[in-house]
Parts: C-alpha cells; sequence; structure tokens
C-alpha cells in the first residue's frame, strides 16, 4: 500500500517510535506528519511536518500535494536517505547494549 500511494499522511499526537512514518519513507513515499513526540527524530528532514491540532495545515499539505507544490522527488529521496539509517539488527544490537549496560556488564 506504501509504494503505490502519492504520500503519506500521519497525523499522529502520539508516536512510540513512528514506524508507519519509516516506512513511507523506505518505500520511497513522500511524509506529511507532526512534530509530535518521536516523529522528528524518526524522520529527520524528510518529511513535512505539520501542527497535529491544525486541520487547515493538513488541508494545505494536501492541496500542495494536488497543486504539485512540493518536491515530492526530494522528499522522496530524503526519506529513503533517512530510513536506510534505521535496521532491525542495528535496533537489536542497541537493545542488547542497553540491557548490558543496566546489569553492569
Amino acid at each position: 500500500l506504501y509504494c503505490g500511494a502519492t504520500a503519506l499522511f500521519c497525523p499522529s499526537s502520539y508516536e512510540g517510535f513512528g514506524l508507519p512514518v519509516l516506512e513511507g519513507m523506505a518505500c520511497g513515499v513522500p511524509v506529511v506528519t507532526t512534530k509530535a513526540t518521536s516523529l522528528p527524530e524518526v524522520g529527520g528532514d524528510a518529511p513535512l511536518y505539520v501542527s497535529a491540532t491544525e486541520p487547515s495545515e493538513w488541508f494545505n499539505a494536501m492541496k500542495n500535494f494536488e497543486d504539485e507544490i512540493l518536491d515530492v522527488e526530494s522528499m522522496a529521496q530524503k526519506g529513503i536517505k533517512r530510513a536506510m539509517g534505521f535496521s532491525w539488527d542495528k535496533c537489536a544490537d542497541q537493545v542488547a547494549e542497553l540491557y548490558c549496560k543496566c546489569l553492569g556488564h
């Protein structure tokens, strides 16, 4: 579904990690999301960020896609590049390292 999308709109006001944003970027889909919790950390400079509580900002973002005002190709390339910095192996290594630190190993 992500790969066939024109864009991913993730209007979350709370995310533990932001996996939908990462999945969209990994598929080369331009992402529009909020600056809530972890989303900027996951998205970096790839997404377009709008307020979680301002419907007019979401409307304007959608309109900008429709009117081809946004550089969707640049957004897609930034997203792919950003997503390449994440992997399940890296995640597992970091969790194992954290456990070792907590256990004093």
